[in-house]
């Protein structure tokens, strides 16, 4: 048994644990006597720092790496660790012309929840680039700084490794050397969404996507689906047409399921990786064409934040989860301000949630083996 199985049991979060054991935070006496309990009944003994730290990356359910470069570069920049803190925390999340807004404010309200928890207020970071992180850190405003919105190639990912602050990025760049990184499991999620679609009979896929011009930008979890998708239906000898939703209203949707079916006449499967509204858009036209879901076309939502149970027919669904994450994130920026973990480079990423409501089936009518 380890500390997760005592946080699960006791209903907090892993950090909760560490600080009623390490006795670091002030934690109620209701929290502390669940926790102690928690851990008696489990037979759980706190191991020491040193050897929590290699257990911690072994957690249930999640895959975790390290990119930590280890250099002399990341030991002095920890100047942080002997400041008073200032209770506060930077979150740095651009807003782009692809910004989809309701997504935006639920994360940043995650965030928030989370770090009110402990006792944290936020600071917003509007603007790209690394200017603001840089007066943030040489001005000792914040304890730590989130990253939001985060690109495969994350310009503030490299901002740093040169300023004096711990940085946890609600994303997986590839440059991560320098960040402590969280985020949900986007490339084996599409990859196992393919490999359940073949088995289930299923060789031409239409994969819509959200605006263009976020994957051209690099859009960390857009780009990483979408190129898993691609790169395992090709092994797969799947055929996939891939088309984008700028606009997201009837019109294009209408678009966009004409010139797929113009392409290939023979797809069965839809994974749309859009907005709820345009999934619903996209059943209207597809009841228009005579098209029936999910006995003459499959339809899956993914990335999506909410909405998808209130279409006419909800649709199977991998949805977003803004509140664990931002949890995850929080805890993980307190773990590196406690000292309790070292190393940037860390990344973790978490298990996601598939949610069955019977439009994911068989490319035979009539089968209705679904997916599980």
């Amino acid at each position: 048994m380890g500390i997760k199985d005592v946080a699960a049991r006791a209903g907090v979060s892993i950090s909760t644990v560490s600080y009623v054991m390490s006795g670091k935070r002030t934690i109620s006496k209701e929290t502390r006597d669940k926790v102690m309990q928690a851990a008696a009944d489990l037979g759980y003994r706190p191991k020491s720092q040193k050897t929590r730290g290699a257990d911690d990356r072994r957690l249930n359910d999640t895959v975790v790496g390290d990119k930590s470069t280890g250099t002399a570069a990341d030991v002095s920049r920890t100047g942080w660790r002997t400041r008073p803190r200032t209770k506060v925390l930077a979150v740095s999340s651009p807003v782009h012309s692809y910004t989809d807004y309701s997504n935006y404010a639920q994360f940043f309200f995650g965030l928030a929840t989370s770090a009110r928890q402990y006792g944290y207020d936020l600071m917003l970071l509007m603007h790209d680039g690394g200017a603001e992180m840089r007066r943030v850190a040489s001005n000792h405003m914040a304890d730590g700084i989130l990253l939001l919105d985060v690109l495969m190639d994350d310009l503030r990912a490299e901002v740093a490794k040169s300023i004096d602050l711990p940085v946890v990025s609600v994303g997986y760049p590839e440059n991560c050397g320098s960040v402590y990184c969280v985020d949900f499991d986007f490339a084996r999620m599409a990859r196992e969404v393919v490999e359940r679609a073949y088995e289930l009979g299923h060789r031409h896929l239409l994969f819509c996507g959200a605006n263009a011009s976020a994957y051209r930008a690099g859009s960390n979890f857009l780009v990483r689906f979408r190129d898993a998708l691609l790169e395992r239906a090709k092994v797969l000898g799947m055929s996939v047409v891939s088309k984008y939703a700028a606009i997201g209203d009837l019109h294009e949707a209408g678009r966009i399921l004409d010139d797929s079916f113009a392409e290939d006449p023979k797809i069965s499967f839809i994974v749309g990786q859009t907005s709820a509204a345009q999934i619903g858009n996209m059943q209207t036209v597809l009841r228009h064409m005579g098209k029936s879901i999910p006995a003459d076309i499959s339809m899956l939502a993914t990335g999506t934040c909410g909405g998808v149970m209130q279409l006419p027919q909800p649709v199977d669904e991998i949805p977003l989860s803004p509140a664990s994450v931002c949890l995850r994130a929080i805890d993980l920026m307190l773990e590196v301000i406690e000292g309790e973990r070292n190393g940037s480079g860390y990344v973790e990423l978490l298990p996601y949630e598939y949610q069955a409501r019977g439009t994911v089936t068989s490319s035979v009518r009539g089968n209705v083996a679904a997916f599980r």
